[in-house]
């Protein structure tokens, strides 16, 4: 009880602070150092573990496949995302769940083989879901990351009338983020 009053009145707990702090560490190494990026991340999902952080634990997940990707280690990068798929899902955090999406399509494609068609159908579907939800959330980055990933997918598979509006779309969002952000 003492916990959501102290919630309700705005403050914000020691561990939650720790955990903020861990995974902005965490996000700060990923491009340039993934494998420290992980240390920190496996410390953070252990202290989200027993400090009860459900919320920061499905961040701190997406983030470690997001490093495991980034070091080539496809098939542990897809367990995870799989892992915590459904509870990202469930998540009322818009961005959270397009980053899930996101990373999902993305551990699926590398990992897929065979089974071309169901595989685009799915891949299709979550790459659609996570671009409405960075659209909703106004992230332009990601919006153009997905769209070009998008025409580069439905390039590969032979759909070129899908491939031209992915990337039409892509060239307007693209222009629209370099007018935004001037050298």
């Amino acid at each position: 009880k003492q916990w959501y009053q102290r919630r309700v009145r705005g403050y914000i707990t020691q561990p939650e602070v720790h955990s903020h702090v861990l995974f902005n560490s965490a996000r700060a190494d990923l491009p340039d150092a993934p494998h420290r990026a992980i240390e920190k991340l496996l410390l953070l999902i252990l202290h989200c573990k027993s400090n009860h952080l459900m919320g920061m634990l499905i961040r701190a997940n997406l983030l470690l496949a997001e490093a495991q990707l980034l070091l080539r280690l496809y098939q542990p990068a897809l367990q995870t995302t799989e892992s915590v798929l459904v509870q990202a899902l469930g998540s009322t955090d818009i961005l959270v769940q397009s980053t899930g999406r996101w990373l999902y399509v993305q551990c699926k494609m590398v990992n897929t083989v065979q089974d071309r068609e169901r595989t685009l159908s799915l891949l299709e579907k979550h790459l659609k879901l996570a671009l409405d939800g960075f659209l909703a959330h106004s992230d332009v980055t990601n919006v153009c990351d997905i769209l070009y990933y998008m025409s580069r997918l439905y390039h590969e598979f032979d759909r070129r009338d899908d491939r031209n509006k992915c990337a039409k779309r892509y060239r307007n969002y693209k222009m629209t983020l370099s007018l935004q952000d001037p050298l």
